[in-house]
């Protein structure tokens, strides 16, 4: 249960991450401000998960079976990361991509997936 809790708290961590530029868009924060906090908390929650995850793989809580599957989203989903943030740099009104949100929710997913056999 405590698992599933995670999940869904992650999950809605990731989307209001991605409702955060319409809510937050006020005068008194530049674009390219929003858009890498934006990016920065879909980061941090996903690493979280991922770093919660190889706990559980290193404690013998989750099978390692999924490890590489795990671990090879998580690497897309840190190249996103790395070209979202390399977009933003360079355009002040490109937020957080489609792609990097769809790669943080499919590892999540994943991870729910291995650590509730």
């Amino acid at each position: 249960m405590k698992k599933l809790r995670t999940f869904i708290l992650c999950g809605l961590l990731v989307g209001a991450t991605a409702a955060m530029p319409i809510a937050f868009s006020g005068c008194q924060t530049p674009k390219q401000t929003l858009a890498y906090n934006t990016i920065y908390t879909i980061q941090k929650s996903t690493m979280a998960a991922y770093d919660n995850y190889l706990s559980q793989v290193i404690a013998g809580n989750a099978p390692t079976n999924g490890l590489p599957e795990v671990s090879d989203a998580f690497n897309k989903f840190q190249l996103s990361s790395q070209l979202a943030m390399s977009v933003v740099e360079w355009n002040t009104n490109a937020p957080a991509t489609a792609q990097l949100e769809s790669l943080s929710t499919d590892l999540l997913a994943l991870i729910f997936k291995f650590t509730n056999k």
